[in-house]
Order: C-alpha cells, then sequence, then structure tokens
C-alpha cells in the first residue's frame, strides 16, 4: 500500500466516530502542553495522533520555542503539520500576529501538500508571561449517536430561580439551597429576573448560604461550566467559592475545582487535590459587576480558567478525581462580621455541560 492508500484506509476504519483526525486518548500523555516557570520554551507532551489520516507518535517531549512580542500580545498555535514534500509529521508553532486583541493565526489544510491538526492556542505578553488560550486537541473515539451534531449532549444542567424566595432545603430542577444563620435566598430585582440574591441579613459567625448541585466527576465528563455572578467587596470577613467542592463550603476543601475569594480580596483559580493546591490570582477584584466565570477540563490533564472569555489561568497540577459538588456560596469565616443587606452574593444562572459520563 501506498502513503495515500494507508491514510484511506485509516479514514474510512475511522468513519463511525466523530473524530476521524486527532490525538488519540490515553495514549502515553495525550500531548499536554507544559507550561515552564521562566518564559520560553513550552513542553508538548508524548502521545499518538492521526493527522488527516497520516499516523504521529511521540515518545519523548517536545520543547517549543516562544518568541516575546515587541508591543502587543501574541496568540500562537501549535499544532501537528503533515508535510508530504518531506513525508513528516512535526509539532510546530505557527506564530500569530500581534495586537491589543489578538486572534489565533490561520491553519494550513491542503490535503497533499500541507495539513496543520490543531493542539494548543498559547498566548504571550510583551512581559513574556506565557498562558493557554485553548485547548483545541480533538480525540479520536470520541462517539457521537447519529444525529447528533453536538459530542457535549450527556450532561447540561441548568440553575435559575423562578420563585420570588426560597427556603433551606428547597430545591430546583438538582440545586438546592442550603443555609446556616441569619441568610435569605431571593429573586434578583423581583420576580422573572431568573438570576437570584444571596443576601445576608445579619452577623452570624460561621452563618452560609449556598446553592448546591448533585455530585459530578469533572474529570470523568471533561467539565464546562460558566456561572454568571457578581458580589461587592463590603466584608473582610466573608468569603465566596465557585465551581466544585467535594465537602462542607470552604476555602480549602479536600478535593476542588473553582474559584475563591478570601474576605475583600481577588478571585483566585484552585485546583485542589488530596488537600494539596494550586493556585492563581486572576487580578480580578470583587468589583460588583456582572461577570462570567468559566472553567474548562480536559479529563484530569488540564483546567482552564476564565473570566469573561479571558483566560486567566490554566493549570495541570493538583487536578482530583473525587466526586464533588457544584456550589455557589458565600460564607462567614468564622469571625462574625458586621454582615448586612449590602453583603451578597448576586448568581444569574450556572451552566454545567459535559461530553461524557
Amino acid at each position: 500500500y501506498s502513503d495515500d492508500q494507508w491514510t484511506d484506509v485509516w479514514k474510512t476504519l475511522l468513519a463511525p466516530v466523530i473524530a476521524s483526525q486527532g490525538v488519540f486518548r490515553d495514549q502515553l500523555n495525550d500531548l499536554i502542553v507544559s507550561l515552564p516557570l521562566t518564559p520560553s520554551p513550552i513542553t508538548v507532551q508524548t502521545g499518538r495522533a492521526l493527522v488527516n489520516g497520516i499516523w504521529y507518535e511521540s515518545n519523548i517531549n517536545v520543547s517549543v520555542a516562544i518568541p516575546t512580542p515587541a508591543g502587543n500580545p501574541r496568540v500562537d498555535r501549535i499544532v501537528l503539520r503533515a508535510d508530504w514534500a518531506l513525508q513528516t509529521v512535526r509539532i510546530t508553532r505557527i506564530a500569530g500576529a500581534e495586537a491589543a486583541s489578538p486572534v489565533p493565526p490561520a491553519l494550513v489544510q491542503i490535503d497533499g501538500t500541507t495539513w496543520d491538526l490543531p493542539l494548543w492556542q498559547i498566548r504571550i505578553t510583551v512581559g513574556a508571561a506565557t498562558s493557554v488560550e485553548r485547548d483545541e486537541r480533538e480525540f479520536i473515539g470520541q462517539y457521537v449517536p447519529t444525529g447528533v451534531t453536538d459530542e457535549r449532549v450527556y450532561l447540561e444542567e441548568e440553575f435559575f430561580l423562578p420563585t420570588t424566595a426560597m427556603v433551606d432545603g428547597e430545591f430546583i430542577n438538582s440545586s438546592g439551597i442550603s443555609i446556616t444563620g441569619d441568610w435569605v435566598v431571593n429573586a434578583f430585582g423581583g420576580f422573572g429576573s431568573g438570576a437570584a440574591t444571596l443576601r445576608a441579613v445579619s452577623a452570624g459567625a460561621g452563618s452560609a448560604v449556598d446553592i448546591q448541585s448533585r455530585e459530578h466527576r469533572p474529570e470523568l465528563i471533561s467539565a464546562h461550566l460558566i456561572i454568571r455572578a457578581k458580589q461587592p467587596a463590603t466584608d473582610a470577613n466573608l468569603d465566596r467559592v465557585l465551581g466544585f467542592l467535594d465537602s462542607a463550603i470552604s476555602l480549602t476543601p479536600t478535593n476542588g475545582v473553582f474559584f475563591r475569594a478570601d474576605g475583600v480580596g481577588n478571585w483566585f483559580a484552585v485546583t485542589r487535590a488530596a488537600g494539596v493546591e494550586t493556585t492563581t490570582d486572576t487580578g480580578q477584584a470583587l468589583d460588583d459587576v456582572w461577570r462570567k466565570f468559566e472553567i474548562r477540563q480536559t479529563e484530569d490533564d488540564v483546567v482552564v480558567f476564565l473570566i469573561d472569555d479571558v483566560v486567566v489561568a490554566n493549570h495541570t497540577s493538583d487536578i482530583p478525581g473525587a466526586d464533588m459538588s457544584l456550589r455557589e456560596a458565600i460564607f462567614d469565616d468564622g469571625s462574625g462580621g458586621a454582615a448586612g443587606a449590602t453583603d451578597y452574593m448576586n448568581v444569574d444562572y450556572h451552566r454545567l455541560a459535559g461530553d461524557r459520563v
């Protein structure tokens, strides 16, 4: 068989699955990217893939230099590039253009000449700080039943508040309300807004209010979570968490993948496994503005955190494998702050999707 015939064979064999090219899941290290403490190079770990029907395998980590931009940030693409003239498939950086709001460069996909399989988008600032802009890996074997066009269909969950108030122990869909102490959960701005206000009525050490869903395994479903919320920085004794936690609400659960705000400090992105954590200061303050908090997880490989569609952190360590509940909570740290009507968390919605169960 010629190379072209083998390419056609692979395409035919993989035709029933959603990805007839891409990365082979759970093979070596899945071509995960590792970002260094120093600006460059980044490292693409081991893995196997098919690039337009051409086999690729690497059993060693590959370093990729990321030049520092001169005047504006840049988004580069890391791809597997098949070159028919050279008869090679190699990890390749496609340089983007510097801009105040940079966009990723175009792929080259010309059958029989050059074909790029996208892996990662990497953002680099003029200060030489690198971060994952987007995980573009598509995994071979992401099966989707006939007639279904979205691979993220196996789990969908959404919270909204259809009544003017909710009480402790009340459920809407699979989300429930938990109240400890003198707190209330009301419709934001009155009935019909769809948002909830979790508000303190009076001070109380250890008091809390929590919107909590059923338990999930984010790493098994490659969870994609969006929470729209806002809250002011009004009391140093009030803490907040948004995301997945495995225990009673806390800034330091045993396991978690979440955003947290300690008192009046910034939001931090947190992955926490067996009590050990990786944290990143997002630089986002509690500013009483509606913001979209987003967590995108790819198995137990990488978790990307975004605020208002901007990547604020990417973690490849301390990613837990545990049952965890989706939670939005505001709680007193035990000091008994001067809580009152101006101390609250507003939650418009949370939306959770996963690609398999």
